[in-house]
């Protein structure tokens, strides 16, 4: 093996350490205690607010949340927000996923669902496009919450049944959800 192949080598080894370290450390840190709901509570829950059956895909049997202080310290320490925006490469879909990846893999929270399909209106309601962000599940004294998060700036709005979700100039029209 050349000095540059030993080196290389060494790189991918030490890159690997570090994150999984990260991630331990991350865990340690937040030490976070999540209660668990079922499936079907999840998908009841959102129906009632107002949301399609049809629409909701949940891949595991339950699922674990915290109560939204919780995840607004979870979501201040994420780093997707600050990776560059690539449009087809590192854009809302893979933000989306990013984010809902790391809840799961780092803290074992997969209450941080997939809006996809997202129309996207100005505050006049003209269409601008469709869109992907976070739906966020949270607890607080057994009561459940959801919260629409745009992981690219942080920002987040409260769903109401009935009520215009708006973050920023959008106004999101959510369609279709997927946890796992």
């Amino acid at each position: 093996m050349t000095q540059k192949e030993l080196k290389i080598k060494m790189y991918k080894g030490l890159g690997v350490t570090l994150i999984h370290n990260g991630q331990v450390m991350l865990n340690k840190a937040f030490n976070v205690k999540p209660q668990k709901i079922s499936k079907s509570e999840l998908i009841n829950f959102l129906v009632d607010l107002g949301f399609d059956k049809n629409r909701i895909y949940c891949a595991d049997n339950n699922y674990f949340l915290v109560d939204w202080e919780t995840w607004q310290d979870l979501i201040e320490y994420d780093w997707v927000d600050q990776k560059k925006y690539v449009e087809d490469i590192f854009d809302c879909d893979n933000v989306s996923d990013s984010f809902t990846s790391h809840m799961a893999e780092i803290y074992g929270l997969n209450s941080a669902g997939k809006a996809k399909n997202i129309e996207i209106l100005d505050t006049i309601g003209k269409h601008l496009g469709y869109h992907r962000a976070n739906l966020i599940v949270s607890i607080n004294d057994n009561i459940l919450y959801a919260r629409v998060l745009e992981p690219m700036t942080d920002k987040w709005c409260l769903v109401v049944k009935g009520k215009e979700i708006k973050i920023g100039n959008w106004i999101y029209k959510l369609k279709n959800f997927e946890f796992n």
